[in-house]
Order: structure tokens, then C-alpha cells, then sequence
């Protein structure tokens, strides 16, 4: 997926001595247990996710508007997948690379993206008020001349509602607690190894 979030795992010379038993690990070996280490940081990374999901609603708050869920359905669409050597963990939400690094948002195919202002347009997009402005209460969407907002009139009168701000691009700062720390992915990976590298030697 284009879009996903992608997290690699290599074990190398950061690996506090790891790096020995993978090399005199078998292939296959090496692969049954970087199984188990994509495993655990899909764990990881859904457990971070439904917990913050549960408190990360600022916009929404301040808008007044029922939550879009994205956090939470970033970790049910999150999936994990291995080699010998690296263990991937992928999330198909490619808002959440700015857990690395600031973004910067650009229309795709529309001519600007629309910001929404209210509880009514928040998590709708600007296209879909316009093609069933009926759904949302209103018998039309407009751009307001020289002003750069898109505004809903509403069905049986002449009221208008503001509704999207246009922008030609949006910077979102980066925010690293979107996800857990190198730290913790570094500590559920290695223990993930050594319990894996336990089990085969005890099996």
C-alpha cells in the first residue's frame, strides 16, 4: 500500500549481542522467530493506539463534532509481516508518518483542500456535501466570493452556514506520541527474540 505507515525492525550491531544468535540461527529459524517479533510490535503498536485513540479528539471537541476514529481504526487495520532478517509492521493510515516528521498536506486532484469549521462538515468531505448537500441539511454548497469559504444553504430558506475553509496546503507538526517510542519498540522487539530463541531450544 502506497499509503501505509510503515515501522522496519533490522536486528544489528544495536542489538545488545542478539546479532550473534541470529547469525548462528537457520534461515527458517531466523524467520520463525522474526515472526514472532512482528507480532509483538503489531501488539504493541495496537495497544499504543487504541489507548491514546481514546483521549485524541481535540478537534473534534473543539468543534463540537463526533470523533472521526481514525487512531482507532489505524490499529484494527494495522498487520505485521517478517523475512529472516527485518519485521514489518504496517498501518494503512498515512497520517500517522508524522509521528516522525512534520507533514504537509496538498490536494491530490482537487484544486485546494477544504478545512472543515464546524461539527456538521468535520469528517465529511467537501465533495460529498457538495454531491448530497441534502444528507447534511442543506439544498446547496458555494464558494463565498473573495473569501476562500465554502458555505451550505439550507433547505427551505435562505440561511447559509460556513461550512470549509479553502488552503492551497496545511503543515501538521510532527507528533512522536502517535506511536510508541523507539525505546519501547526496541524492548518488545528484543524480548520478542529471546522468548522466541527460548522456545526453540526448548521444544
Amino acid at each position: 500500500m502506497s499509503e501505509a505507515m510503515v515501522l522496519d525492525l533490522r536486528l544489528g550491531i544495536d542489538s545488545k549481542g542478539l546479532d550473534r544468535l541470529v547469525a548462528a540461527m537457520s534461515g527458517p529459524d531466523r524467520a520463525k522467530a522474526m515472526f514472532g517479533v512482528s507480532e509483538a510490535m503489531r501488539r504493541k503498536t495496537v495497544s499504543h493506539l487504541v489507548s491514546i485513540a481514546a483521549r485524541r479528539h481535540g478537534t473534534a471537541q473543539r468543534l463540537g463534532a463526533s470523533p472521526t476514529n481514525y487512531l482507532a481504526s489505524a490499529a484494527r487495520l494495522s498487520y505485521n509481516s517478517h523475512t529472516e532478517d527485518t519485521a514489518t509492521v504496517e498501518i494503512p493510515k498515512a497520517g500517522l508518518r508524522r509521528a516522525f516528521r512534520p507533514l504537509t498536506i496538498r490536494p491530490k486532484t482537487a484544486k485546494a483542500l477544504a478545512i472543515p469549521l464546524n461539527a456538521i462538515s468535520y469528517g465529511v468531505r467537501a465533495a460529498d456535501m457538495r454531491d448530497n448537500p441534502g444528507r447534511y441539511g442543506f439544498s446547496g454548497t458555494f464558494v463565498i466570493p473573495n473569501t476562500g469559504l465554502i458555505a451550505g444553504k439550507k433547505k427551505g430558506g435562505n440561511d447559509i452556514t460556513v461550512l470549509y475553509a479553502l488552503a492551497m496546503q496545511a503543515m501538521i507538526p510532527q507528533d512522536r506520541e502517535l506511536l510508541p517510542s523507539d525505546q519501547e519498540y526496541a524492548d518488545t522487539a528484543k524480548s520478542a527474540y529471546v522468548r522466541a530463541i527460548k522456545a526453540m531450544r526448548t521444544a
